[in-house]
């Protein structure tokens, strides 16, 4: 029977036919091209409207496809910078979809740091455990300065401040002198923003923006100094507003 058919020389359909609903079988026939609308990020959750000709909304994470939604929300597993949203019509044609942020926190896509003492690298940072911590080798008392500590992010619309957590407990790494670099979609390159002194301080620090950020896609902190000569940090949190 396959041969039967492929003796028949029919084209192969150009469809996406794994997104065939019983309410799109219109779009699959007629071909409508993707109209774009609005993207709107509250939280975990995502808002469509005023879309046209799409089939399923995509979501990739890490360049993996991590879930769809064939409906004008989406719910994702984590923070909307960790992902890439596209439109998708019925003939696998993509849009990528801009998405408005509101309020939150702003999660981390990935980061480094230019030195790290095992066990506690620079994702405990950002891991939502005020328990855990960064920390600079130990071994290496002085000898690391400036440490980089540097942060990136996807889809972000905009940041409007940073707050730091030094260590639950004891002293040494407590932010000092560092200088904060910030990079955008518009100036890709790492730009010196302004230099700060935390003091060694045991509360949480905010380094607040005087116009929030626009879009950035990477924040840098260089350490000059920190308390016993090393660098610590239990979380470090950027937000949208």
């Amino acid at each position: 029977m396959k041969a039967e058919i492929a003796a028949k020389g029919y084209p192969k359909p150009a469809h996406n036919l794994q997104y065939i609903t019983d309410e799109n079988t219109a779009l699959f026939t007629s071909g409508t091209g993707i109209t774009t609308g609005t993207a709107v990020a509250s939280g975990n959750s995502i808002t469509f409207e005023g879309w046209g000709g799409v089939a399923v909304f995509e979501a990739y994470k890490n360049g993996i496809l991590d879930r769809i939604s064939m409906n004008n929300s989406m719910g994702l597993t984590g923070d909307v910078s960790e992902y890439e949203i596209y439109a998708v019509g019925s003939t696998g044609n993509k849009v990528k979809v801009d998405v408005t942020t509101t309020g939150g926190k702003i999660g981390v896509s990935s980061a480094e740091a230019s030195v790290s003492q095992p066990g506690e690298g620079i994702d405990k940072s950002f891991d939502g455990n005020y328990s855990t911590m960064y920390h600079s080798p130990w071994t290496s008392k002085d000898e690391d300065y400036p440490i980089l500590l540097t942060y990136n992010f996807k889809n972000v619309s905009q940041m409007s401040h940073i707050i730091y957590h030094p260590r639950a407990t004891g002293n040494n790494g407590k932010f000092q002198d560092f200088d904060l670099y910030i990079a955008t979609e518009s100036n890709p390159t790492l730009t010196k923003y302004d230099s700060y002194n935390f003091e060694g301080s045991s509360e949480p620090s905010r380094i607040e923006f005087a116009t929030p950020i626009v879009k950035p896609i990477q924040v840098q902190f260089v350490v000059n100094k920190g308390v016993g000569g090393f660098v610590s940090c239990a979380e470090m949190e950027f937000y949208r507003e």
